[in-house]
């Protein structure tokens, strides 16, 4: 339901790594289920979000494998953090005092990204040559 959350704000195709964002809130919720810790998941996302901030989407196929490792090495961490109480301000960049917010924000750096999209796609068919 969190990755859908996510999900649903980008669409299916995004500038941002919808692993990272999308998948990896996702992967940090399911673990807080599993360790009966919900209540730790706002904490624990803005130490994720604010940890994982400016990893985009390269279209390349071999670098989603690594960031999917990232995203789940991250969820760990910001739940370990959220665990001892360490959670970033909501004075921290797009961080907000709610995981929705928090995520509308950074759906707003997703239009910038649309020209990054484009220089991304040529060096993709340049290499295909």
């Amino acid at each position: 339901m969190i990755t859908s959350a996510v999900t649903s704000k980008f669409g299916s195709v995004s500038s941002i790594c919808g692993v990272v964002y999308g998948a990896g809130a996702g992967i940090l919720a399911g673990i807080l289920y599993l360790k009966n810790e919900l209540e730790l998941f706002h904490g624990a996302y803005k130490d994720y979000a604010g940890g994982v901030a400016g990893i985009f989407c390269d279209g390349a196929k071999g670098s989603c494998a690594m960031k999917a490792a990232t995203a789940y090495y991250m969820a760990q961490k910001a739940i370990q953090f959220a665990e001892n109480n360490f959670v970033m301000s909501d004075m921290d960049g797009y961080l907000e005092d709610s995981f929705l917010t928090t995520v509308k924000n950074l759906q707003k750096y997703d239009k910038h990204f649309k020209k990054f999209d484009l220089e991304t796609i040529k060096i993709l068919e340049e290499k295909a040559k």
